[in-house]
C-alpha cells in the first residue's frame, strides 16, 4: 500500500496526537437516552483536561524520540462533544502558548516524511516512530480511566460492552 501511495503521488495523512475523544460523545448520548442531568461545564472540564493531557504526552514523547517538538496534527472526531467543547479546548491550548497552523504547514514537518516499517499505527506517527526505535508500545492510554470518570459524572448505566 505504501508503495502504491508513493507511486501515485500520495502519502499517509498521519496524526501525531491521538486520544479517545469519541468516548465523550458516547457518554453524552448514553446520558441523554437515560434522561440524566448533564453538567456540561464538568464534562467540558474533563474534555479539556483529557485532550491537553494527550497534547502534552505526545509532545513530550516526540521530544524524547525525535529530539524536538514537531508541528502536530491532532486527531479529533466529528461528533457532539467536539462541537460542544472545541472552543474551550482551543482556549486552553492558546493559554499554554500553542498556536493553530494549517495542515499544509504541519505536514511539511520532517516527522510526516518518516516511513516506519512496523504497523503499530493506531496511536499516531510519534508512537509508531517511538516503537520503531525502542520496540516499546507507547500511547496516551487513559481510556478506561476516562470512561469511568464519565460514567460517574453522568451517573449513567452501562449494560453493554461497546465502550
Amino acid at each position: 500500500m505504501r508503495e502504491w501511495l508513493k507511486g501515485h503521488g500520495y502519502r499517509n495523512g498521519y496524526v501525531s496526537i491521538d486520544n479517545d475523544d469519541y468516548v465523550f460523545s458516547w457518554a453524552l448520548q448514553k446520558a441523554k437516552k437515560q434522561k440524566k442531568h448533564i453538567n456540561f461545564k464538568n464534562i467540558e472540564r474533563l474534555y479539556v483536561e483529557h485532550l491537553i493531557g494527550a497534547v502534552e504526552f505526545y509532545d513530550q514523547l516526540s521530544k524524547e524520540t525525535l529530539g524536538y517538538g514537531p508541528k502536530h496534527v491532532l486527531l479529533l472526531h466529528e461528533n457532539d462533544s467536539s462541537a460542544l467543547f472545541l472552543d474551550a479546548f482551543l482556549t486552553a491550548l492558546k493559554k499554554r502558548k500553542w498556536r493553530l497552523i494549517s495542515t499544509e504547514e504541519a505536514f511539511n514537518d520532517n516527522l510526516y516524511s518518516e516511513n516506519p516499517v512496523n504497523t503499530y499505527s493506531n496511536n499516531g506517527i510519534i508512537a509508531q516512530v517511538a516503537f520503531e526505535k525502542s520496540k516499546i508500545r507507547t500511547s496516551y492510554n487513559k481510556f478506561d480511566e476516562l470512561r469511568q470518570k464519565l460514567i460517574q459524572e453522568l451517573k449513567i448505566k452501562v449494560i453493554d460492552s461497546s465502550f
